[in-house]
């Protein structure tokens, strides 16, 4: 029944036919509020009046205490949002995820693993993060973070612990708290982690992030100090007996400074060691240290203290000779040396001032060098701030040899310095550097300016004058010269009408800067045999014992013994040497040589020799396989016929290089040659030194290779012979009438080593050959040389301007054919020619600059051996005489020959005509 109508309505209008029936709006609401009030409560409506109770409820209690909420906006610090910080810079991603105990060390703010082992031995000067990670009862990851004080520890080791503790919480999303713990008084839960076995390390491992000033340590030095218009500090022995009345002496004992004056010192003298001094307390002790001037007779007893004194009454009133501690002037004079690295060997040029006598300024010294300077009691090395570290490690090495070559006191020390932080006793060394007294007011004004206008002119003579290199011939050097080094010119010996120089070098203005110290030097002097063979004996006496490999079929194979000292310039080779460390001291006690021996009583040696037509395999492979095994053992890589004089002596002088390879069946077809083929060795000392003998296969067996001064080796194999055969071939020991008779005992054992029974030995000596079987092997007779005169002759130099300019250097006195660099110009001396050879690579600066530099050397050359003289020839690569290549030992074939610039110009020359 709707509401609101009656039964007859309804009844009515039920009858009444009607399509679409009116709504009644208020009619609908009046339906819907009778629905609400008849409906029954379900459960929804039964907890909706709980919670409609309790608020109520709550209310009402409010209301009796009188308390309400006071609602409170968020503050500054809370309405910020926190930045997500990167903890993976400190901690590893891993971390946390594996049950057990880490650690990390506090190291420069920073957190550092610690291995394992070390875990619960803690340094007292540091700080730790300890964590440790667990499954709890619910079998999920859960952590325990512990960070630990040493009683020794900096502040900032301490802040960073507990600053990286809390990071290393937020880094693992843990809910537990760091926990502090400090030396001897650790938790238990803490010392339950390393089983109550904590244990304490004086001192600390870490370094801290902080710069500490340490204390300077000073050495304790006495200097005598002499002159007036520039004062000469030298150092003295300490001891009261250095003590002289004339002098004036500085004692720097570190903090504080002696000035002890005589009672016949000058006053002058006086005046600027007391100003010395005090630059020495201002530039070095920043104002620290106290100053003491000391009469005689008025001493302290500090001072005797240092001295070992005091004397004795009447050791002041002896009579003190002038020559009393008074070193040689030659010795004394100070010496500056460049230090710099050649092709191998280091070089240690002396510097020249410009003026006429040796007087060093501080213009000499270039920030990229390195330079030594000896002062004979005083080694100084100046390290410029753009040299490199190598250099200054092979300065500081080279400083110590230095001190040892000659005798000096025992108060003599080496000390570096750094450009820009020079001591005074360095700077004292050099005129003009930070004078003590820029002004002499003891002077007028017309005298100051006549000495103006004298300093002027001898600025200008400086400027023009040279130094005299050689006394034989008046060689001097020009300003115009590479950095620390000098131009030689010659003026005297130089023809009517012409100069010594070329035009290009004659010129100031328009010279370029050289080097060409190198053509000026002496010859080396060779080493007597009687000397040479005493270093190869002593050389292996240290020799313990050596291992050979050859690289074969891309692996390293044993060497057999009896081809030890045999090598194939298609191979690569390792030998392994073991040494006998060299005592320091050499009185030995008795106790010391029963002491048993270790591995620390040896050291080894690792030399990998390449042949000169062996290609990189052998080098790589050792590379990339075998030299990680070889990490604390020194490795030489040696090229043939340029090994060291120590790899040489191992064999005796009796080093044999044959052509090709050792097993035959490696070698690729093309390059095999004939099993039947006449072999040529020669057997050839360096003119320097008897070490360095080698004998090598030549190219070809030719009489024209036969010289009466050498001994040789020809190998005539038999054709069509069986491996039964009881000969297989003739070997002719040759030996030159003129030849040494210990090279020829040498030649006759390197065929006896080379070859077994089945070929027959024979020594010939010349002049004794069979008429048809020797000559006929070796191509028929023929003219060959009788004399080799020019082994005491040759020289070989290096042209090239890799330096950034055009120098000049001496190879190697043990050079060979591979020494022809092609970028380079080099002049060979023979004793008859000068030879200018040209590489297909060179420039054409060079070649000029070349050219020139071999027309100084002829002249040069016409002062010092005027009974021989030399004519000037040109030759290129690939086309040099014989008279060229009998100067290298076992010449062969150039590896990569090409068409050089010169001849490239030639040619269109000759297109264009």
């Amino acid at each position: 029944m709707l509401a609101g109508a009656s039964p007859q309505q309804i009844s009515a209008t039920s009858l009444l036919p009607t399509k679409n029936p009116v709504k009644d709006p208020i009619a609908r609401k009046k339906r819907l509020k009778l629905l609400k009030q008849n409906v029954n409560e379900n459960e929804s409506s039964k907890v909706l009046k709980g919670m409609r109770e309790v608020a109520e409820s709550k209310k009402s209690d409010k209301k009796l205490t009188g308390k309400f909420d006071e609602i409170k906006g968020k503050r500054w610090d809370e309405q910020l949002e926190k930045p997500k910080l990167d903890y993976t810079e400190f901690f590893e991603d891993d971390v946390g995820h594996i049950p057990g105990i880490v650690c990390y060390e506090i190291d420069k703010f920073l957190p550092s693993p610690v291995e394992p082992a070390l875990n619960g031995k803690f340094f007292e000067g540091d700080c730790y993060i300890v964590l440790k990670t667990y499954y709890d009862e619910a079998n999920n990851l859960n952590w325990q973070i512990f960070f630990w004080i040493g009683s020794q520890s900096s502040l900032d080791k301490q802040a960073c612990a507990a600053m990286h503790a809390v990071n290393l919480r937020n880094f693992l999303g843990a809910t537990c708290r760091t926990q502090r713990e400090e030396q001897n008084e650790e938790s238990d839960e803490f010392l339950e982690l390393f089983g109550n076995d904590l244990c304490y390390i004086e001192g600390a491992r870490t370094t801290s992030g902080f710069y500490k000033v340490e204390d300077i340590e000073y050495l304790t030095r006495m200097y005598k100090v002499s002159g007036t218009q520039r004062i000469v500090l030298e150092p003295v022995p300490i001891h009261y007996e250095s003590l002289d009345p004339r002098h004036v002496f500085l004692l720097d004992n570190g903090m504080s400074i002696y000035l002890w004056n005589g009672s016949k010192c000058n006053p002058i003298t006086r005046s600027k060691a007391r100003l010395f001094a005090e630059n020495i307390n201002k530039y070095e002790r920043k104002f620290q240290c106290e100053l003491i001037q000391l009469k005689q007779g008025d001493e302290v007893m500090p001072f005797w203290r240092i001295l070992d004194g005091p004397p004795s009454a009447e050791f002041f009133t002896k009579e003190f000779s002038d020559t009393q501690n008074e070193p040689e002037p030659d010795k004394f004079q100070p010496k500056l040396y460049k230090v710099g690295i050649g092709m191998g060997y280091l070089e240690l040029p002396q510097v020249q001032a410009n003026t006429g006598k040796l007087v060093l300024t501080k213009d000499l010294l270039d920030t990229r060098g390195v330079y030594i300077l000896d002062c004979y009691t005083d080694i100084f090395v100046w390290m410029g701030r753009k040299s490199t570290r190598l250099v200054r490690t092979a300065a500081v090495k080279l400083s110590t040899s230095l001190e040892a070559m000659i005798s000096r006191p025992a108060h003599t020390m080496v000390s570096s310095t750094l450009e820009g932080s020079e001591n005074q006793i360095f700077k004292s060394k050099f005129e003009g550097w930070d004078e003590l007294i820029p002004v002499d007011y003891t002077r007028t004004a017309d005298a100051v300016l006549k000495k103006s206008e004298k300093f002027k002119k001898t600025q200008v003579q400086r400027e023009g004058s040279v130094d005299s290199v050689s006394s034989s011939s008046t060689v001097s050097t020009n300003y115009l010269s590479a950095p620390n080094s000098t131009l030689i010119r010659s003026h005297s010996a130089a023809p009517s009408g012409s100069s010594a120089l070329p035009a290009i070098l004659q010129n100031p203005s328009e010279a370029l800067k050289t080097d060409l110290v190198a053509l000026f030097k002496d010859r080396y002097e060779p080493v007597p045999d009687v000397e040479a063979l005493g270093m190869m004996e002593e050389m292996n006496d240290f020799l313990e014992s050596k291992e050979c490999f050859v690289f074969e079929n891309k692996k390293f194979v044993r060497l057999p013994e009896n081809e030890i000292g045999q090598f194939y310039s298609e191979d690569c080779y390792l030998y392994f040497c073991k040494y006998w460390k060299v005592e320091e001291e050499e009185d030995c006690k008795e106790q010391d040589e029963e002491e048993p021996i270790t591995e620390n009583s040896f050291e080894c040696k690792l030399y990998f020799w390449q042949g000169r037509d062996a290609n990189n395999a052998g080098w790589l492979t050792f590379t990339f396989s075998l030299k990680k095994k070889f990490k604390d053992i020194e490795i030489i890589k040696l090229d043939q016929q340029q090994e060291s004089p120590q790899f040489l002596a191992h064999f005796n002088r009796q080093l044999v290089i044959h052509k090709g390879k050792r097993n035959p069946s490696v070698q690729k077809p093309a390059q095999k040659s004939s099993s039947y083929e006449t072999k040529m060795y020669q057997l050839r000392r360096n003119p320097y030194s008897a070490i360095c003998t080698r004998c090598i296969q030549l190219d070809q067996a030719t009489a024209l290779n036969l010289c009466s001064s050498f001994c040789f080796i020809v190998c005539v194999p038999f054709e069509n012979t069986d491996e039964m055969s009881a000969t297989k071939g003739i070997v002719y020991v040759w030996i030159g009438k003129n030849s040494n008779t210990e090279e020829a005992k040498i030649a006759e054992e390197i065929a006896q080593k080379m070859y077994d029974e089945s070929f027959s030995i024979q020594v010939l000596n010349e002049g004794e050959e069979p008429e048809t079987f020797f000559w006929h092997s070796l191509e028929g007779r023929k003219p060959y040389d009788t004399s080799a005169e020019y082994m005491n002759y040759m020289r070989l130099f290096r042209c090239s301007n890799d330096k950034g300019y055009f120098s000049v250097t001496e190879k190697c006195n043990d050079f060979c054919q591979d020494d022809l660099a092609d970028d380079d110009v080099m002049i060979l001396d023979t004793g008859e020619n000068v030879y200018l050879w040209i590489g297909p690579s060179s420039s054409e600066i060079e070649v000029k600059l070349a050219f020139k530099s071999s027309q100084v050397y002829i002249q040069n050359l016409k002062l010092k051996q005027s009974s021989r003289p030399r004519r000037l020839l040109l030759t290129t690569k690939g086309k040099e005489p014989l008279a060229f290549t009998k100067c290298f030992h076992a010449w062969s074939k150039h590896k990569n020959l090409q068409i050089g610039n010169l001849e490239k110009k030639l040619i269109l020359k000759q297109k264009n005509i």
